[in-house]
């Protein structure tokens, strides 16, 4: 290809490789030598929330995608300047008041040796993350139900074993006790059934 006519990538592409771009899975971009957007395939709009009215170039910005972190610009920005892949996260808010989570990927291009901009993919990886934070709540009920099992062995059954020697205490099994060290022993007995009693109710409320 000659060198002039590879100097940057701000052409839209050709009518078919746009209609190949428009049928592909994932949003596809290009960016110039100054870091604006010059095409973006009918995906990338649509994962985006972005107009289809319209070729989508030129006009387009990042500053148009709304994200829960306002960082998704200058993490472009960065790579941009520094001419260093782009490999970010991110949840954008929809005009329909709906969000998506998108994984942006981008990779500096260099065309007769000289840097010419970016080619990058944008993926709705929505399910993918819907899918870890199910995993990360099952995980979460998984430890919770550990630790009430240990909660169960470590707290209850020491004090039903109290219990059932005191109750043998006052019974005279192991003795007979004189009418203090009795009372004493009845009132040990009511705390430690009291604290039974709450440790019985938080395992029930989980």
């Amino acid at each position: 290809m000659p060198k002039s006519q590879a100097k940057s990538l701000e052409s839209v592409p050709s009518a078919f490789y746009k209609v190949v771009f428009d049928r592909y899975p994932v949003g596809i971009f290009f960016a110039d030598k100054n870091g604006k957007c010059s095409y973006a395939n009918s995906t990338f709009a649509k994962i985006c929330g972005l107009s289809q009215d319209k070729d989508r170039c030129p006009d387009f910005d990042f500053d148009l995608l709304s994200c829960d972190r306002q960082d998704l610009k200058a993490a472009w920005e960065e790579a941009w300047q520094e001419r260093k892949i782009l490999e970010t996260i991110h949840r954008l808010r929809l005009s329909s008041g709906t969000s998506v989570w998108a994984k942006f990927t981008a990779h500096p291009v260099t065309i007769a040796g000289e840097f010419a901009g970016y080619a990058g993919i944008v993926e709705d990886i929505s399910e993918r993350k819907l899918s870890e934070e199910i995993s990360v709540q099952l995980y979460n009920l998984q430890q919770r139900d550990v630790f009430m099992s240990l909660l169960a062995h470590d707290l209850k059954t020491p004090l039903l074993g109290a219990d059932r020697v005191m109750g043998l205490l006052l019974e005279g099994v192991l003795g007979t006790l004189a009418q203090p060290q009795q009372e004493i022993i009845a009132k040990l007995k009511d705390s430690n059934k009291t604290l039974l009693k709450m440790i019985q109710k938080l395992l029930d409320v989980y």
